[in-house]
């Protein structure tokens, strides 16, 4: 029924024209028209808003303007090659070419081999089109404002690694998913949503320990008036605290973060070593000279600017306190496994469409292959990137909703342990560290802001602020 509606609806449409169509709409009132909107909101606010008075100084107001208005800037120009590149791949049939390629290419015979040469062929094209700009991202935007830490050599080694990675699980979970589709037939969607639970669940246990090490350092935390606290915190609220380790982020960046992972009891507690204060951060083992700034590489003008600004960055114990009772919040309500849950509805959704468009052969035609082509994986390429694009575009703004409400939740259990004071402080705090603008526009805000702004998580926390 769902297919001989759909095949009805699009006998006289081209899927790609549509495809395109619907991406550069969105381009107009995203990237263009909602951005610019942001823009003008930065633009327009010339001090500190009167939450924030005696807290932010015109100075970092200012600071946070050129931020903001680099970061937008740099993403419009982005945003456009993005547009003007994905127009003409699709109008030029690259997708096509390089499936030719593939096959052409490929060590192996049948659809799979084929399908992961095409991945990894793309994939080496991706990275060598988004490099430029994630260099001028990194050594121009993030330099320009102080937040860049890393080295050329640092970075590199870090894309090469990245590529890799990404390259081999992108490899075998694909070949997984087309081995379980030739397998199961009919209702495959099942088998798929279930390998990719299985994936999920699998990924979420190894990452930390075997896969995040091989971009960054973690220690423990050392002993001491702020582990000790921490400590009592998670006794306190019967968290399952089995780890409590402190990430080397310094050496990426000067942006910080919290977070926590794991397993029914076996959670454990990540600390950027950028929200501590110096004083609270531990030593690290030695890393090669390449992945930081040595001194020698600084002048005397740069080391004292960096001691000024850097030794006033980071949170104090009760502040680290407030942030953790916060994710705390989110262990309480179950977060993370109602976002998990989730997203596997969303995945076994995206399979049914799959299973029930597979036997489309307009699918193929319309994006430009031979209408004999009888590979899966182009279906699932077709279905995944363009027919569900507006469906994904709902579903995004559905779940930034969702996320915005889990965070007021959080903050709330925070507030309800006596935090309240502490998490306004290191909100604001953690705001102004990461030269973040205190004012949005409501709109772009509510489409792509993942947590509240900083007002709105300060005026909730106000309602019942501890004196």
């Amino acid at each position: 029924m769902f297919l001989k509606l759909f095949q009805d609806a699009i006998s006289h449409v081209n899927l790609m024209h549509l495809s395109i169509g619907w991406k550069s709409f969105m381009f107009v009132v995203d990237d263009l028209w909602l951005s610019l909107r942001n823009r003008n909101a930065v633009k327009n606010c010339t001090k500190p808003p009167p939450e924030l008075e005696g807290t932010m100084t015109q100075e970092t107001l200012e600071k946070a303007r050129s931020y903001n208005l680099d970061r937008s800037a740099f993403g419009l120009v982005y945003g456009c090659w993005q547009q003007v590149t994905g127009t003409a791949m699709l109008l030029y049939g690259f997708m096509p070419f390089m499936w030719r390629i593939a096959g052409e290419y490929s060590p192996l015979s049948g659809n799979t081999a084929q399908a992961i040469t095409f991945l990894v062929f793309s994939t080496i094209i991706e990275v060598f089109l988004e490099t430029p700009w994630s260099l001028y991202s990194t050594f121009v935007v993030e330099e320009k404002h102080g937040f860049n830490k890393q080295t050329l050599g640092f970075f590199i080694k870090d894309q090469i690694k990245k590529l890799a990675l990404n390259v081999v699980l992108t490899s075998v979970i694909m070949s997984l998913l087309l081995a379980v589709i030739d397998w199961a037939g009919e209702n495959f969607f099942i088998y798929c949503t279930l390998l990719v639970v299985g994936i999920s669940v699998f990924m979420f246990a190894v990452y930390h320990d075997y896969i995040a090490p091989l971009f960054d350092t973690f220690v423990p935390l050392p002993e001491g008036n702020l582990r000790t606290k921490i400590e009592e915190l998670a006794a306190s609220l019967k968290f399952p605290l089995r780890k409590l380790e402190v990430v080397r982020g310094s050496v990426r960046s000067s942006h910080s973060n919290a977070y926590f992972y794991g397993f029914g009891k076996n959670k454990r507690i990540v600390l950027f070593d950028t929200l501590l204060l110096p004083t609270d951060r531990p030593s690290f083992p030695e890393v090669e000279k390449d992945e930081e700034k040595t001194a020698n590489a600084s002048t005397e003008e740069e080391d004292s600017k960096k001691d000024s600004t850097e030794d006033t960055k980071g949170c104090n114990v009760d502040e680290v306190l407030s942030v953790l009772s916060h994710e705390m919040g989110h262990w309480h309500h179950n977060h993370v496994l109602k976002g998990f849950i989730r997203g596997q509805v969303n995945i076994m959704f995206m399979f049914f469409i799959l299973e029930q468009l597979s036997e489309t052969p307009q699918l193929l035609t319309d994006f430009g292959f031979a209408p004999g082509e009888n590979a899966k994986f182009l279906f699932l390429m077709i279905v995944f990137s363009h027919i569900l694009s507006p469906l994904n575009t709902v579903i995004g703004i559905a779940q930034t909703y969702l996320t915005r409400v889990y965070e007021f939740q959080a903050d709330e259990f925070a507030k309800n342990l006596g935090k309240a004071a502490a998490l306004q402080r290191a909100l604001i705090k953690l705001n102004q560290d990461n030269l973040g603008f205190p004012v949005s526009d409501p709109i772009y805000s509510a489409v792509h802001h993942s947590h509240p702004t900083l007002l709105q998580r300060i005026r909730a926390l106000k309602d019942k602020k501890e004196e």
